[in-house]
């Protein structure tokens, strides 16, 4: 479980929303937390490097920055320690929580239009593509709306006091028995209830089903019964002893079931993994993570597939 949480800041009102997650799982977990900005000065389109900065420029931007930070922390009761480092904003994040060897990093999302992300993607997006953590992406959102809205700096005001039902996309490939381990951990230490899901695209699956095995229907249920064995299977008994656990077999596409799931499970963190098959999966992110990550109005976890979850 996280004892160091790593945030990276753009003083927005969706970083002060990620910060005010961040500092009540850092109470919860007893962690500490990495306040994290990324410097980038302007690029020779030339050259492809920073243009010329003086010394004397980059020490007063470092110390405007963390006079900065000292003012959003001011009064929060929580351990933490400044980070801050020149570069493109993901690339540095990620080196910064590779070398803090952190946890959990969290971010905030923000709302793009759909060319934008046709296009180019989110920073948020780049950042699961490419970090080595657990990512949880907040989506700030107004009071009583179910869809993500842009926030203004006036009207960022969150009261999180912990996740209460955890809602874990299972797919019963590789890594899926580790997904499920650190969302009972996390649900067990945020007291929290866990829901694993498992969602069926296809009607039927050739390998289960016999034609003299009565009709659809009773096919059907058998289909449903084997994939509920197969939830409770991935459940770690050491860390899901404590905690309410409830599992569901549904019918559909997975990122339009879980959408529906979250909603009428009013939960409040959805965890998904994210693995890549191949080199170019990296570019363009796995459909239904991607899609989860755009249309979940609550906080969403992703974690990586390639790398070790603590």
């Amino acid at each position: 479980m996280p004892a160091s949480i790593l945030i990276p800041i753009d003083f927005s009102a969706y970083s002060q929303a990620a910060l005010e997650y961040g500092q009540v799982l850092a109470r919860q977990f007893g962690a500490t937390l990495y306040l994290f900005h990324a410097i980038c000065f302007p690029r020779n389109m030339i050259y492809g490097t920073a243009d010329t900065v003086r010394g004397s420029d980059q020490n007063r931007v470092l110390r405007q920055v963390r006079e900065k930070m000292e003012q959003l922390m001011e009064g929060r009761q929580v351990d933490w320690q400044p980070r801050v480092d020149f570069g493109h904003p993901v690339e540095a994040a990620n080196r910064a929580a590779d070398e803090l060897n952190a946890d959990l990093v969290i971010t905030a999302s923000h709302s793009v239009g759909v060319l934008r992300r046709i296009l180019s993607g989110t920073v948020v997006e780049k950042f699961a593509r490419t970090v080595h953590q657990p990512l949880l992406v907040i989506h700030p959102r107004k009071p009583g709306k179910t869809a993500v809205e842009p926030l203004s700096n006036k009207g960022a005001s969150f009261e999180f006091t912990g996740f209460r039902r955890i809602i874990v996309g299972c797919d019963f490939e590789n890594g899926s028995a580790e997904f499920v381990r650190f969302a009972c951990r996390f649900a067990r230490k945020s007291g929290a209830e866990c829901h694993l899901v498992h969602f069926l695209e296809s009607p039927m699956d050739e390998t289960l089903m016999n034609s003299t095995r009565g009709g659809y229907g009773e096919q059907q249920e058998v289909l449903r019964q084997d994939r509920r064995r197969r939830l409770k299977s991935l459940l770690p008994e050491s860390d899901c002893s404590e905690i309410p656990v409830k599992t569901a077999i549904l019918p559909g596409i997975p990122w339009e079931g879980m959408v529906a799931y979250v909603q009428d499970s009013v939960s409040d963190l959805v965890v998904v993994g994210l693995r890549f098959h191949n080199p170019w999966e990296k570019l363009w992110m796995g459909s239904t993570t991607e899609s989860v990550l755009r249309h979940i109005a609550c906080p969403v976890m992703v974690l990586p597939g390639e790398a070790g979850i603590r």
